[in-house]
């Protein structure tokens, strides 16, 4: 691609130094705040050399691969990677956000979230909690637990999520970088949606949390475990062909049922206790009891970032800042 003006960076965290932006601005920001400066793309520095991203909106033509890379063929061979693919008539999530979708491995995906997340020493101390046990803010509390009934997003959580930063938004990965990362330790999983906008609203929109049995959340299959790796997608398939693909970073926080129905158990006995201590009132204490009912509350109250349901093959994700997301446009 040739670019008319073209913002160059070490790395896109120098990209953001150089348009003003905090270090917290995700790359769907950093697009944005270049494309408002009237930049065309932007070019990175990594492990494999120089990678170009081309914003979207503007029209750019071919250029020759540099000199090191200078091929003797404007086609690649079967071997070779492009480092721009062109844009497909039905462009996919990524290349719908960052322009184009690149097939080199992005070896640069932090293992942790840019921005800051609150951790809480009690569930009592989130300030979303607060305001529910005072009347200040209002949330239809559900348990998920009948797969029949539309019950709704559990704005609790979402409001949870959104109090400690567990709502930003994931990373965006192509399928080479996808799989690199399930090979350092990540934990990939595939979830099915009917609607593409569905998809494209875990990937850039307000956090929507579903029920289910094993706690709200956003649920997805996990590959490699009961279902395996290709058992896995297709048991998502079946809940809808627009397949996102998550992997959650090695440094999530992760536990399994067994274990928190244990710290459920725990943390119960101590509420009683501070019940009959008088260190909280008979009402907040029926509506703590309501909070923790559902195990996807409890659990990000708890500060996990997910909850591994082993036994049946699936994972509830609770913070999106701790995932990578390729998005499968109509596959399964």
């Amino acid at each position: 691609m040739k670019f008319k003006n073209l913002l160059t960076a070490d790395n896109w965290a120098v990209a953001k130094q150089k348009l003003g932006l905090p270090m917290t601005t995700d790359m769907r920001g950093l697009i944005a705040k270049a494309r408002e400066r009237g930049y065309d793309g932007l070019s990175f520095k990594t492990n494999h050399g120089q990678e170009y991203i081309a914003l979207p909106g503007h029209t750019s033509e071919p250029i020759p691969h540099p000199p090191e890379q200078q091929q003797p063929s404007q086609t690649p061979s079967p071997t070779e990677t492009p480092t721009l693919s062109a844009p497909s008539k039905k462009p996919g999530l990524l290349s719908r956000l960052l322009g184009n979708a690149h097939g080199k491995i992005d070896t640069n995906v932090p293992v942790e979230p840019t921005t800051p997340q609150k951790q809480f020493e009690s569930p009592l101390h989130s300030d979303a909690v607060k305001d529910f046990l005072s009347g200040k803010a209002k949330h239809t509390l559900h348990q998920g637990t009948n797969s029949s009934s539309k019950v709704g997003d559990d704005t609790l959580l979402s409001a949870i999520q959104k109090e400690t930063n567990r709502d930003a938004l994931p990373q965006y990965v192509n399928d080479a970088t996808m799989n690199h990362l399930a090979k350092r330790g990540w934990r990939v999983g595939y979830r099915g949606v009917t609607d593409p906008k569905h998809a494209e609203q875990f990937a850039k929109g307000r956090i929507y949390n579903g029920s289910g049995l094993y706690g709200n959340g956003t649920y997805i299959t996990s590959a490699g475990g009961k279902f395996g790796h290709s058992g896995a997608k297709r048991e998502a398939s079946t809940y809808g062909k627009e397949i996102m693909t998550l992997a959650l970073s090695p440094k999530a926080k992760i536990i399994e049922t067994g274990e928190l129905t244990k710290l459920k158990t725990k943390f119960l006995k101590e509420l009683d206790q501070n019940l009959r201590n008088r260190k909280i009132s008979l009402n907040d204490y029926d509506r703590m009891v309501e909070v923790c009912a559902n195990d996807g509350r409890f659990a990000a109250l708890h500060n996990f970032d997910a909850i591994d349901v082993p036994h049946r093959g699936y994972m509830v994700v609770l913070n999106r800042a701790m995932v990578a997301l390729q998005h499968e446009e109509g596959k399964s």
